[in-house]
């Protein structure tokens, strides 16, 4: 048996025997070369980071079927020169720093045109697709596994592109094509700028994965990236995770922190079944457990399964304090009367939250304290474990204004509203900051929640306050009922001008559950809104104004007592229109003509409208992504002249302003932020009571 020469390229092997060598190149051979690897399986620097740790924890959690396009793949699918131009490219790149590189961006395209697909990587691709797609009936998608991204040092996030929803093999040569040329896009190239990376390989490999249609997604970290609080920090959402990547999407978040005595975990909400809380926890410690380092994850959950999409290291630690940690710090100021002795470099994390209380609020809230009206104490407080440990925290004065319940704790922008009991502060806080020495930052804050909300403004020589049970939120969101008055306070009357507070139901703090949530009120509960109270917000309202510019005040009102809590300037003209002959009030005004177009599906309305990060500025992209408001664009779409009628003047209808002829609503406020926007955009809105009971599809109508 003669000696035998192997020969290969990567996997696919041909064995030709010893005795051929010499005249090798007269032998015609075909060296087969594998571009697919499936999952479990592949060297790094083939498959990318990404990738390869999904091969890693595939035997340890649900990760959703997949293969991976080697990078082999691409770098076959382009000629010589073109490899050799973009190497140039990138070489010119590093020599300038960057200062051409849109230049080099553009030319880097150019040479990327000519991507083509050979017959055995065709043949392998659509082979393999078949079988994961299971004969292209479950969609697909194409992610990006780069040697660049996912890595210790530098995570490359939101860079590289993901093409989801792929359903024949065309649209999968062009999902490949696309995330090929996005690893050579304008950020991809500024972020080889930043971790100095100028060589052409290794090229990107690519994630061809079974794409999950889940109920709840979103990311989780094993401590939290932002704060140095430690804990896991959720964040989740019903639209999609990649609203929360891309910062567009609908979202809310969870903080764990674990009490090392008792091994359980404070939550900051409770928000998600028990289960899988458990699950997300149980993950984020197995990922730090088996990469020795802080980890983060993409998850889903999609029927009964939940899945792990992607995971990679957390690259942004904040480094420990040099400062002399064998001291106790504890140092409490009034957050708005001692403002100006905050060391604003020393408060971290919580500096946006701070930054923007003292712009906006301090001048009314110092002024509200001089003509003694009622407001939340606020205060900041830097500590560390052993400043907590020697000193009560509840004795803090500006924090026994209100004596409420319930504190709120703010640790920074992506950490907002942790809530305690007032008894409950001092263990709270001792589990949030756990063994730190480094002196951490925070905002402490009296949550005011009463019986009532309000939101007053002057309105010629009277004010109107409209008042809803329970949280502002439901003002503002414009989908719980509200009673408007109207007050002369040059003979203290008190008006009702529109809209009754007849429904129990209403939205409010749960303190069970420390959420926000619509709740049902003991008819022996249902009190009415105290007179005196709405004659002292308008007082006040009246005071502000003629010390400052003219504002709208926003007000919770706690057994009678009506509490300031914010202002906004008060820029435009409000006042509700009346037409004289049908009594109709409009809250935009204008001329409602078109037919009539209803929307029944209240309780979407309600969740969606309810969202903590919903945008109200007239753009709603992750509205956009709901099946139901998407179906309701089409309609308007294909038709110009359509009213919509519903209940109430639900925020998530503001993707329609522009859209539509108008919007008649059964009940709402001047201030609810669709009749802000419609305002803004000469939109009628109109408030026709039992509306939904007079207005059939397609009726024709014309009030102005």
């Amino acid at each position: 048996m003669g000696v035998w020469l192997i020969v290969a390229k990567f996997i696919h092997i041909a064995l030709i025997p010893s005795c051929a060598v010499e005249k090798l190149w007269y032998i015609p051979y075909k060296v087969s070369i594998s571009y697919v690897t499936p999952l479990g399986e592949g060297a790094q620097e083939l498959v990318g980071n990404k990738f390869f740790k999904l091969s890693q924890i595939n035997s340890l959690v649900h990760v959703p079927a997949a293969f991976a396009l080697n990078n082999t793949s691409f770098e076959d699918s382009l000629d010589r020169k073109s490899k050799q131009d973009i190497q140039g490219y990138l070489t010119m790149l590093k020599s300038n720093g960057g200062y051409q590189l849109n230049k080099m961006q553009q030319s880097i395209m150019q040479a990327l045109d000519g991507i083509q697909f050979n017959d055995d990587l065709r043949t392998q691709l659509i082979t393999e697709a078949e079988r994961l797609s299971k004969g292209w009936k479950i969609p697909l998608i194409v992610r990006s596994s780069s040697c660049f991204e996912d890595g210790e040092a530098a995570s490359g996030a939101g860079i590289y592109e993901s093409v989801s929803g792929i359903q024949d093999p065309i649209g999968l040569e062009e999902a490949i094509v696309h995330c090929w040329k996005a690893s050579f896009s304008l950020a991809a190239l500024a972020h080889r700028l930043r971790i100095n990376e100028f060589q052409i390989s290794p090229l990107p490999g690519l994630i061809i994965q079974q794409y999950i249609r889940p109920s709840l997604s979103g990311v989780c970290f094993s401590t939290d990236p932002v704060n140095n609080t430690g804990g896991i920090f959720i964040e989740y959402t019903k639209d999609g995770s990649d609203g929360i990547e891309s910062g567009t999407g609908t979202s809310q978040s969870i903080t764990a922190i674990k009490n090392e005595q008792t091994h359980e975990y404070l939550l900051s909400r409770h928000d998600l079944e028990n289960t899988l809380i458990q699950q997300l926890l149980e993950t984020a410690e197995l990922f730090k457990n088996t990469f020795n380092m802080e980890m983060e994850y993409e998850w889903a959950y999609a029927g009964t399964t939940f899945y792990v999409l992607q995971t990679r290291p957390i690259t942004t630690q904040h480094t420990q304090s040099h400062a002399n940690t064998s001291q106790a710090v504890l140092k409490v100021f009034d957050l708005y009367q001692q403002s100006n002795l905050i060391d604003e470099e020393n408060i971290g994390s919580i500096k946006p939250i701070y930054g923007h209380s003292i712009s906006k609020r301090k001048p009314i809230r110092i002024f509200a304290i001089e003509n003694d009206i009622s407001i939340n104490g606020s205060a900041v407080v830097i500590a560390n474990q052993r400043g907590v440990s020697q000193m009560d925290i509840e004795q803090i004065p500006s924090l026994s204004r209100l004596k409420t319940p319930i504190l709120t704790i703010d640790l920074g922008p992506h950490l907002r509203s942790f809530y305690a009991q007032r008894g409950e502060l001092n263990n709270v806080i001792h589990t949030l900051i756990r063994s730190s020495n480094k002196p951490i930052p925070m905002i402490i804050r009296e949550f005011a929640s009463g019986q009532f909300s309000a939101v007053s403004m002057q309105r010629g020589d009277a004010y109107l306050v409209e008042v809803c049970r329970g949280s502002l939120i439901g003002i503002n969101r414009g989908f719980v009922e509200t009673e408007s008055y109207y007050i002369d306070l040059s003979n203290s009357t008190v008006t009702r001008a529109s809209g009754s507070l007849i429904s129990n139901r209403y939205y409010g703090f749960d303190e069970n559950t420390k959420s926000f949530s619509f709740q049902e009120l003991a008819e022996d509960s249902m009190t009415e809104v105290n007179h005196e109270a709405l004659l002292k917000i308008a007082s006040f309202n009246k005071a502000v104004n003629e010390h400052f510019e003219n504002n709208i005040l926003e007000w919770t009102i706690i057994d009678g007592d009506p509490i300031y809590i914010d202002n906004t300037p008060n820029t435009e003209d409000s006042s509700p229109t009346v037409n004289s002959q049908t009594s109709t009030v409009f809250i935009s005004p204008g001329k409602l003509a078109g037919r009539v177009l209803r929307i029944d599906d209240l309780q979407k309305l309600e969740y969606i409208s309810s969202g903590p990060t919903l945008n109200i500025s007239g753009h709603l992209p992750t509205l956009e992504s709901n099946v139901e408001i998407r179906e309701l664009m089409e309609q308007t779409d294909s038709s110009s002249d359509l009213i919509i009628v519903s209940k109430f003047p639900y925020t998530a209808l503001s993707v329609l302003v522009g859209k539509v002829r108008g919007f008649i609503v059964e009940s709402g406020p001047v201030l609810c932020h669709l009749a802000i926007i419609a305002r803004e955009n000469n939109t009628p809105v109109a408030v026709i009571p039992y509306a939904l009971s007079v207005f059939a599809n397609g009726d024709d109508v014309c009030i102005e």
